[in-house]
């Protein structure tokens, strides 16, 4: 098994299935398979972190099944991996999808993909295929992957925790809280991962993390979150690990 670096904190659980993007912003990937990518980076996280074999099962589950399916338009069988009773918890999790190369259609624009779910009434191995399935083809922001890219793509999986209220949306914590608005009535809504704020707004405040998601990616006012009152206004951890590029 790759030594693994870890790069982002978080333990994970889950419960009824809620399906959503990642925005441009944060969402990074990365995955290993023989050609020189078999270190794994991560970050740090709780006493409910996966082993590093889980992750790189999860991560190698991820590749096999893009490269499948954009060839063949298959998955694998997940009884072909080493599956532990922690990868058949049902756990909410993102899988984003990058190509920093120009075989990418959108080159210089490293996201390919980032597709999750929060929660899921799924095992965690079968949520990351099916979810590194919709980032390579279902992501409506770009073009699906192509077999010509298969070589350059990167995975990174994020194993969520279950959303909670956010009582004080001001104390959450860099690169360790996800964050996540909807309206209390209708639709809409979004969410920043964890690594969104330190990766990409390291020098603002957790206002301006809060006010982004709003006016950028969740379509709300920028200063919905600042009343709960009409919006539910919700905070996460995740585990994030992905392939060294």
């Amino acid at each position: 098994m790759s030594p693994i670096r870890r790069r982002l904190a978080g333990r994970a659980a889950a419960a009824a299935c809620l399906l959503a993007l990642c925005s441009a912003p944060g969402c990074a990937g990365g995955s290993s398979r023989g050609t020189g990518r078999e270190a794994v980076r991560t970050t740090p996280g709780n006493q409910h972190e996966l082993e590093e074999g889980e992750r790189e099962t999860l991560l190698k589950i991820a590749r096999d099944t893009v490269e499948r399916y954009v060839r063949v338009r298959e998955v694998p069988d997940l009884a072909d991996y080493p599956v532990t009773d922690r990868l058949r918890e049902e756990l909410g999790a993102f899988v984003t999808i990058t190509n920093p190369s120009p075989s990418s259609p959108v080159h210089p624009e490293p996201l390919r993909g980032c597709i999750g779910n929060f929660i899921s009434t799924r095992p965690l191995a079968e949520t990351v295929r099916e979810m590194a399935v919709a980032a390579a083809t279902s992501d409506t922001r770009f073009p699906p992957v192509s077999p010509a890219e298969l070589r350059d793509i990167r995975f990174e999986i994020s194993v969520l925790s279950p959303l909670v209220p956010a009582a004080d949306p001001l104390s959450i914590r860099k690169g360790v809280h996800g964050i996540y608005i909807k309206p209390r009535r209708g639709f809409g809504g979004g969410t920043y991962l964890p690594q969104v704020w330190s990766e990409h707004f390291p020098d603002r405040d957790a206002a301006y993390f809060w006010s982004h998601l709003c006016r950028h990616k969740a379509g709300l006012p920028e200063d919905a979150w600042r009343h709960p009152e009409s919006y539910e206004v919700l905070v996460y951890t995740a585990e994030v690990f992905g392939e060294e590029e």
